[in-house]
């Protein structure tokens, strides 16, 4: 089951240990203490976080290459690295680049000590799927947990590393993958569809681009979770997202509002990621079930034709005409298809689409 983790960036060590408690009474399964973003970083500190924490906490020294800070510790890494694998930490983080030569070392006095060991690798650039499917290899071979988070620019390579994640996910090895930026936050919000141990989210600031609220990751991990967005270009204007997740967080529901920045050329790539939300929230429908997948959007590519590729490879799964599930004004909204449609141009409103499935 994945685990919600709290990034506590706090710059003192008291200040660390405030956020990490009200983190956990909120939801939080786990945090994770960014050691590289206090200011000072010394042993008593480091003991007393992993005294008050144990097992629920996660210890990382990011690395500057890999997008961390530089504590004015004056310790060498290797000497903080190996405070942090004595008794403790339930979790360490260490780097399959930055500490290589040490790696296998420090994770032999990490499981003496009964933590696991996580090995991360970050990204600066987009990697195709091969570099990341090596990636994970080679930290799944020495450590516990495989972790590795790559850039994510457009939908198009989100859904690559969705797609690899998921194939990752059928050799049950213990991973976390990342897209990291604004057009991966769909990397995070499918980590437990996909499998993932950890789903990482900010406590006050983002510790890095794309985290969820602590509050949303909560949500989103609920019962039935789902997701909504808005689709266009050149929407960072908008503050539809902020309206909709108060929305959501007040009424208590298991969902999480995303944008999704889509110009005319990303069309395509883009329906293929509707196919694949569609596809995770179809998993979560039991006999007679039903599933009503809806758009803003009067394009075929989003619309029809998602639902008619989903049916096609999902027999277990039938449409269902729209009509008998409207009130009585709306049911001529219906078309011959039995899809609930609008446009501009035919009902002076703006466009929209929807398809119910069910679970046979």
């Amino acid at each position: 089951m994945t685990k919600v983790v709290a990034v506590i960036t706090a710059g003192t060590p008291g200040e660390a240990e405030r956020q990490a408690r009200t983190a956990i009474q909120r939801g939080a399964d786990l945090v994770e203490f960014r050691l590289d973003r206090l200011r000072d970083l010394n042993s008593a500190d480091i003991r007393k976080l992993a005294k008050s924490f144990g097992p629920r906490a996660i210890a990382t020294l990011r690395s500057p290459p890999e997008g961390g800070g530089r504590p004015r510790s004056g310790l060498p890494r290797l000497a903080v690295l190996r405070e942090l694998c004595q008794p403790g930490f339930g979790y360490v983080d260490l780097e399959l680049e930055a500490d290589a030569k040490d790696i296998r070392d420090l994770r032999v006095l990490a499981k003496r000590h009964r933590s696991r060991v996580i090995v991360s690798r970050h990204f600066e650039d987009f990697v195709g799927a091969s570099k990341i499917r090596d990636t994970l290899e080679a930290s799944a071979a020495v450590g516990d947990i495989a972790k590795a988070v790559v850039p994510i620019a457009h939908w198009y390579e989100a859904l690559e590393v969705v797609d690899l994640a998921r194939s990752w996910a059928a050799k049950s090895k213990p991973y976390v993958l990342i897209g990291m930026g604004p057009a991966g936050a769909v990397t995070r919000v499918l980590a437990g569809d996909l499998g993932q141990a950890f789903h990482y989210a900010a406590f006050g600031a983002e510790a890095a681009p794309g985290q969820l609220p602590l509050r949303s990751a909560v949500r989103v991990h609920g019962p039935e979770p789902f997701v909504v967005g808005l689709v266009g270009h050149r929407i960072g204007h908008s503050i539809s997202p902020q309206i909709h997740e108060a929305a959501l967080d007040a009424a208590g529901l298991p969902g999480v509002y995303l944008p999704f920045d889509v110009e005319a050329s990303d069309l395509e790539p883009f329906a293929a990621l509707q196919l694949e939300l569609l596809r995770s929230a179809s998993r979560l429908l039991t006999e007679d079930g039903r599933l009503v997948y809806a758009t803003c959007s009067t394009e075929p590519e989003e619309n029809e034709q998602v639902v008619e590729r989903f049916l096609s490879e999902s027999p277990g799964f039938r449409g269902v005409e729209a009509a008998p599930s409207l009130p009585e004004p709306a049911r001529h909204l219906v078309d011959a298809d039995g899809f609930f449609r609008t446009s501009p141009e035919e009902n002076d409103m703006d466009g929209y689409f929807a398809a119910i499935l069910v679970r046979r």
